[in-house]
């Protein structure tokens, strides 16, 4: 779904000029799952989805990352 929602955000082809990354609007995603029966706070998977936004960042932006429970 993320890879999706990327996609379409970049089909759109929504001018950014002030962007140092690309003319056009990105997004970067970072995604994190779990089984339903790992018994995970909430909050550790909020941080790993975010851990995995900045290395889609960090990667170069206009990506999508799954992190790795």
């Amino acid at each position: 779904m993320a890879t999706t929602i990327k996609k379409n955000i970049e089909n759109l082809k929504i001018t950014h000029e002030l962007s140092d990354v690309s003319s056009y609007v990105t997004v970067s995603v970072g995604v994190a799952t779990f089984n339903r029966d790992t018994k995970l706070p909430c909050n550790m998977l909020i941080q790993q989805a975010d851990e995995a936004l900045y290395l889609a960042k960090d990667y170069g932006r206009n990506q999508v990352v799954a992190a790795n429970l």
